[in-house]
C-alpha cells in the first residue's frame, strides 16, 4: 500500500499532459469514506483485550459456539506471550515494507528496475501475477466458450431452436396453402364438394 501511495503522490505524473486528473464522483467518494470510517470504528472495536480492550468482535458469536465449548470442556486461557510477539511481528514487517517501498521509489527508484533485470523470472511470474489469470482463461473460460459456439450455438440453437422456430410457420404454411385450395370462394365448387359428401354419406350407409 505505501508503494501505491508513493508511486501515486510522491512520482512525477505517468499520464499524458492533454489529461488532467480529476476526483471521483459523490457515488464513488461517498461509500469510500463511509467504508474508511467504518474501518477505524471496527479497529477501535475489535481492540485485543491484552492491550485493556474490551473486544467485542471476538465474542459476539460466543452464544452461537456455547453449547459446543461446553461438551468440549472448553477451558478459557488469558493472554500469551505469542499475543504480543504476533502483534511485534506483524507491525515490524509493516514499518520494513513501509521503509523498503520508500527507498525503492522515492529515495532510490532505479532498484526495482535492477532487480527486475536481475531476475527476470520472478519478476515476469509477479507481474503476470502468477498466471492465474491465463491457467483460468486456459481451463475455464476458453473451454466454455467453444462448448458454447459447438454445443450450445451450432446443435442446441441453430439444430433445434431454429429448425423449430423455421418448421412451425413452414408447416402452417403448408396447411394455409391446402386450405386456400379448398376455400376458393367459387359457390361452383362448394356445391360440388357438398354433393361428392352426400354420395359419400350414402354410400357408406348403404355398405353398412
Amino acid at each position: 500500500m505505501f508503494r501505491l501511495v508513493s508511486l501515486t503522490f510522491n512520482r512525477s505524473p505517468r499520464w499524458d499532459s492533454s489529461k488532467h486528473p480529476h476526483e471521483a464522483p459523490a457515488t464513488m467518494t461517498i461509500p469510500l469514506v463511509l467504508l474508511a470510517l467504518l474501518s477505524i470504528v471496527g479497529g477501535f472495536v475489535g481492540w485485543p483485550a491484552s492491550l485493556g480492550g474490551v473486544n467485542a468482535i471476538e465474542h459476539w458469536l460466543e452464544p452461537v459456539f456455547a453449547r459446543a465449548e461446553s461438551r468440549m470442556a472448553f477451558v478459557p486461557h488469558g493472554v500469551e506471550a505469542i499475543e504480543y510477539v504476533l502483534m511485534v511481528i506483524s507491525v515490524a514487517v509493516a514499518i520494513v515494507g513501509i521503509l523498503v517501498a520508500w527507498r525503492w521509489y522515492i529515495k532510490n527508484p532505479d532498484i526495482p528496475q535492477r532487480i527486475a533485470g536481475r531476475a527476470s523470472g520472478w519478476y515476469k511470474l509477479l507481474w503476470n501475477k502468477y498466471y492465474v489469470d491465463e491457467f483460468y482463461g486456459a481451463t475455464v473460460v476458453t473451454p466454455t466458450v467453444r462448448g458454447s459456439e459447438k454445443l450450445l450455438w451450432r446443435a442446441v440453437d441453430v439444430g433445434v431452436i431454429d429448425w423449430f422456430v423455421n418448421a412451425l410457420p413452414n408447416a402452417i404454411a403448408g396447411i394455409s396453402k391446402a386450405g386456400r385450395m379448398i376455400q376458393t370462394g367459387i359457390a361452383q365448387s362448394y356445391v360440388f364438394v357438398f354433393i361428392l359428401g352426400v354420395v359419400a354419406i350414402i354410400g357408406w350407409l348403404i355398405a353398412k
